[in-house]
């Protein structure tokens, strides 16, 4: 990532929310299409590594007090209750800049969310699909995310929030993994 790619951190103690920079169910095996209001959209493919098993990486994703952990400002729900994320829950996280909504889930398999970020146009909604693969030899899970649907000239934006404040984050908050 470039310096004009990488995002900054609005955070002046650590007590205070962290918030990506941001400018002015499913059959088996499928992506559900979302609708993108027009527009050219591009797609990423990001495979993190994890050390841990698959389903302590899946449950990060859904356990909303492991969410506020990682995410270090608190899990809005605009709907569903409970203390995890579920079929159908729309959230905001960063205090507002994110919203997303789990579509689809398979148990420590996969996690398929629509997600948009604040400022895009209005009904923009792009899709990350997270697939969890666990290898016991060396003790780690790949997460393989694939993410369609994002707004041309957004990609650089959205791979380095999700880098910065997703992997990142929960290898530092749960000793995950190393961070370089």
């Amino acid at each position: 990532l470039t310096s004009q790619s990488k995002p900054s951190i609005e955070k002046t103690t650590e007590n205070e929310e962290r918030k990506p920079h941001t400018s002015s169910s499913t059959p088996k095996g499928e992506i559900p299409a979302l609708a993108t209001s027009g527009g050219n959209t591009t797609s990423i493919h990001l495979e993190p590594t994890f050390n841990v098993p698959a389903e302590e990486l899946y449950r990060t994703f859904i356990d909303k007090n492991r969410i506020t952990a990682w995410s270090r400002s608190g899990i809005n729900c605009l709907s569903g209750g409970g203390s995890e994320v579920c079929n159908g829950d729309v959230f905001e996280l960063f205090g507002g800049n994110v919203t997303s909504e789990l579509i689809a889930s398979v148990p420590n398999k996969k996690l398929v969310f629509k997600w948009r970020l604040k400022d895009w146009r209005a009904k923009v909604f792009s899709s990350m699909c997270m697939e969890f693969h666990e290898s016991k030899e060396y003790h780690e899970t790949k997460l393989q995310v694939t993410w369609t649907g994002i707004p041309v000239g957004e990609e650089d934006r959205v791979r380095g929030n999700f880098e910065d404040y997703y992997v990142r984050s929960i290898k530092l908050t749960f000793g995950f993994g190393a961070v370089l």
